[in-house]
């Protein structure tokens, strides 16, 4: 304020003019950094939610990606424990990875004291599902100390009792054929249900008719115009049945249930897994494919679908009818070659320490298979590995070109949240052992930032897969690539090559290395 003194009222208004200006641009970018970390934790959110609903398809590995996705973008500690805690959930019921759910509740307990109750408690129940008998009363006597009156304390003390008494779980058993529960249409207002040859359909309580139209009013279920005093009924019918709702239309044999949840309903059928592996082979192979491949095929989706009814026994459905989990399109899809196919393998299952495994497959690896652990970071599935696989690059989608504009790629990745502002290069940051491009680098005018390809680039271009090389021409970015889908375990189109000379167990020895094919049933 003394310096003021000596200079001119024109000179002090330049100055507070300019320092006027400052503040301004200061309070602009204040809240532009503000609103770029507000829109950082609302994809971080969104990612959790994603997840959430990745697994509720059967995707799980892509989940994992997205609960890791969160936790890498988020700053606030609520989103980042909801990311981790989503993640070792995943991993322990539906992943068979105890020991890295274990691993990740640990972290939580020792980042994020508001939650160090629940990873406690859930350490002490994973070591307990471990035969880990002692660890787990240690832990369990801890959070019964640290929290007499805790959330956990009725279930903690059950636990520590089972524990002391070395009460194991039951092991895995199956000796029958199994039946599994589709989800067909859900969260939907009518549902039509009929016979396309006019046969009857039964409720359970004996009431037979050749048409039933359901529908939700007032929270309250009706069938065919009567109200009924239940949230679920079950139709049988000796033929296959025709499910109607708006543009969903499918055909299916076995028998259906309908729920009414939160005033829709959901569709579910139930079959036995030999009757829907008619449909499931034909929806995921060319029926002209040869026979070995077919077979393959088979057993792959038996087995996925086995590891699906074993880790999805609370829920209300084993599967879902489309790519989620595996696609299937009922009885108007099935084939002459293709049920032959299953006839032939009928309950042969791959099996790695006596477990069904996750059968993961693709439509083509792009001449060489994606390790799970690389592309997902699930390091206990020794099956799920990077290998050649040249077979597959005579099949179709082996090759891809994608060219895009720089304006091209700003708009798509500002659809899903990410903004950049004139690229100038696009670089691979990290590899994976088969060359995927596990993070990419984007640099702009503001500089340069990594990210997941799978969860950013790939999804934002939908690109066919991550293993591809970024070259700039001109004015455009261009993405030469191989392969379709995420490349882990069968490919479908190395598998079709490789059938036309090589045995179904062959095929399938090479792309689960070290697992056994066995009659279940």
């Amino acid at each position: 304020m003394v310096l003021l003194g000596y200079i001119s009222q024109r000179q002090m208004w330049v100055v507070v003019k300019a320092l006027t200006n400052i503040a301004m641009l200061s309070f602009f970018l204040n809240n532009a950094y503000a609103q770029s970390n507000e829109q950082i934790e609302i994809q971080a959110r969104w990612h959790v939610n994603y997840g959430h609903y990745l697994i509720e398809v059967g995707k799980y590995l892509e989940a994992l990606e997205y609960f890791d996705t969160a936790f890498d973008l988020s700053t606030k500690s609520m989103i980042a424990i909801d990311a981790l805690s989503a993640r070792a959930n995943l991993l322990a019921l539906y992943l068979d990875s105890k020991e890295q759910a274990l691993a990740t509740y640990q972290y939580i307990e020792n980042n994020y004291p508001e939650k160090k109750q629940l990873s406690l408690y859930r350490q002490g129940l994973l070591l307990y599902e471990m035969k880990r008998f002692q660890s787990s009363e240690s832990i369990l006597k801890k959070y019964l100390q640290q929290y007499p009156y805790g959330k956990f304390r009725y279930q903690a003390e059950a636990i520590l009792q089972k524990s002391k008494s070395k009460i194991v779980p039951p092991k895995y058993q199956i000796s029958k054929i199994p039946f599994v529960r589709i989800r067909l249409c859900r969260n939907v207002q009518n549902i039509l249900i009929y016979s396309d040859i006019g046969d009857n359909i039964c409720l359970a309580n004996g009431i037979c008719q050749t048409k039933f139209i359901l529908k939700v009013a007032s929270q309250v279920l009706f069938v065919n115009e009567n109200a009924v005093n239940t949230n679920e009924i079950v139709l049988n019918s000796q033929s296959p049945i025709r499910v109607v709702s708006g543009k969903y239309d499918k055909t299916v044999r076995g028998s259906l249930k309908i729920e009414l949840q939160n005033g829709k309903l959901t569709a579910i059928n139930i079959i036995d897994i030999e009757s829907y592996l008619q449909s499931v082979v034909p929806s995921e192979s060319y029926p002209t494919w040869p026979l070995e491949t077919l077979k393959a095929q088979a057993i792959a989706a038996r087995t996925y679908a086995l590891y699906q009814i074993e880790h999805r026994k609370n829920w209300s459905y084993d599967m879902v009818d489309n790519e989620g989990d595996q696609v299937y399109g009922g009885v108007n899809r099935e084939h002459s070659r293709c049920t032959y196919a299953v006839q032939q393998t009928k309950g042969r299952v791959l099996i790695k320490n006596d477990l069904p495994i996750l059968a993961m497959y693709s439509a083509n690896s792009g001449g060489f298979t994606a390790s799970a652990k690389a592309i997902f970071n699930l390091p206990n599935k020794p099956y799920l590995i990077a290998q050649k696989d040249l077979h597959s690059l005579k099949g179709k989608m082996a090759y891809w070109q994608r060219s895009f504009t720089e304006y091209q790629i700003e708009t798509s990745l500002d659809k899903i949240g990410i903004f950049v502002n004139g690229i100038n290069k696009i670089s691979a940051s990290s590899f994976g052992p088969s060359g995927r491009v596990i993070r990419v680098k984007i640099e702009d005018r503001n500089g340069s930032r990594i990210f997941r390809t799978r969860t950013t680039l790939k999804r934002a271009l939908e690109l066919p897969e991550i293993l591809f090389r970024i070259k700039k021409s001109g004015a455009k970015f261009i993405f030469d690539g191989h392969g379709y889908g995420h490349g882990v375990g069968y490919s479908q189109w190395g598998g079709a090559v490789m059938g036309e000379r090589l045995l179904c167990e062959k095929i399938l020895s090479f792309y689960y290395p070290g697992v056994k094919v066995v009659n279940k049933w």
